[in-house]
């Protein structure tokens, strides 16, 4: 690979990571220019919410929507997926290599991509400071040359770049976002294969601004409705205990929760996946993530909201004046401001914010403890 267009290229993928596009275009650009020195013929790209590593949104290039795609992923034992790469210091993996050569050995290529004429796979997981932000699959035909070590290289120098533009993009729609014009909970049946037996007409309104994109027909059922009831199902069986729950951003912009739950025993029975415009508290440990601050950089933000100088802040944390300005400058570099006024702006824009930088802690299903109750009872 020529080496000074190897350089100019992930100059530009880390320009356009750091660009503020949405999610959608991110990926659209990015992998444009790597397919300059990477060459692949299809592609899928997904969201995931770091808390569960569900599908939140999906996107795919010639590959086409395959509705059984979370089941694969998070149901059938298989090498290189996702949720493994993610948790592994080199978040990259070519189906090849790990097959030996002997791709026929994993069920996801056998079943879901061999019948579309594919012969070989790169996979990343997209990880920024130890949080998982998204998923992304690149497909060589039949004919075409395995990717390549240095392929899979050149990925993973990019991977936290990618991720980090990901966590962008979630934070600048999330700031923004208003919830959809229902608010009355949408509820849908599945079948066991995952087919909508029914739903109610909240549902049927959430569901338009939640498809998947890159397909000419909608399908029934976008996947991050799927993998919700995948994560359900097991649950139920017991292989893991996961939160069936997730957070999804819509065409829109706008931002949604889901929670999955199984209906009955059997093998064949129905999951129940119930979508609702998501609160600022379902909203808030996903912030918190996004702008990435440490429980010491949240310390000090709290005590510049409440107009301590530096002097004060550094007295109260016995730390010196010099390690309060570092953490400011690292601060308003993550939040995306320059200076403490814009700081406290910014703060006060989000009104759980205050909650978060006194130190209360976000259950795993994104409520604070002493509001859990309040928040289940109803709409707020």
């Amino acid at each position: 690979m020529d080496r000074e267009r190897r350089r100019h290229a992930k100059r530009e993928i880390v320009s356009l990571c750091h660009s503020g596009l949405t999610v959608d275009d991110l990926y659209h650009t990015t992998l444009q220019v790597f397919g300059t020195l990477v060459p692949y013929d299809r592609a899928c790209w997904h969201t995931v919410d770091p808390a569960t590593m569900l599908f939140t949104t999906s996107a795919q290039r010639n590959l086409g929507h395959e509705p059984r795609l979370p089941v694969y992923e998070y149901e059938i034992p298989d090498v290189n997926k996702w949720t493994y790469l993610s948790r592994q210091p080199w978040p990259v993996g070519v189906l090849g290599h790990a097959t030996r050569g002997n791709p026929d050995q994993s069920p996801r290529y056998r079943d879901l991509l061999r019948p579309r004429g594919v012969a070989h796979e790169i996979r990343a997981s997209l990880v920024s400071d130890h949080r998982c932000w998204g998923f992304v699959g690149l497909y060589r035909d039949r004919g075409r040359d395995d990717f390549t070590e240095d392929d899979a290289a050149l990925l993973a120098e990019l991977d936290a770049h990618l991720a980090a533009g990901i966590r962008r993009a979630l934070l600048l729609g999330a700031a923004s976002a208003q919830p959809p014009g229902s608010q009355a909970p949408g509820v849908l049946i599945l079948g066991s294969t995952g087919e909508i037996s029914s739903m109610n007409a909240a549902a049927e309104e959430l569901l338009a601004v939640l498809a998947d994109a890159g397909d000419a027909t909608p399908p029934e059922a976008p996947h991050a409705v799927l993998a919700v009831a995948c994560q359900a199902r097991r649950m139920a069986s017991g292989e893991d205990a996961t939160p069936a729950w997730s957070r999804a951003r819509t065409v829109t912009g706008q931002w949604i929760a889901l929670h999955g739950t199984r209906l009955g025993n059997g093998p064949d029975a129905a999951t129940a996946v119930i979508i609702e415009p998501a609160r600022p508290l379902e909203l808030a440990d996903l912030i918190v993530l996004a702008y990435g601050l440490t429980p010491r950089e949240r310390e000090v933000t709290r005590l510049v909201i409440v107009g301590r100088s530096t002097a004060d802040i550094a007295q109260v944390l016995h730390l010196s004046p010099f390690t309060v300005q570092d953490y400011l400058k690292s601060v308003f570099e993550k939040v995306g401001v320059r200076s403490r006024r814009e700081l406290v702006a910014t703060v006060f824009r989000e009104n759980y914010w205050p909650r978060i930088l006194a130190g209360d802690r976000i259950g795993g299903d994104g409520f604070f403890p002493d509001d859990h109750a309040v928040a289940r009872s109803g709409p707020a």
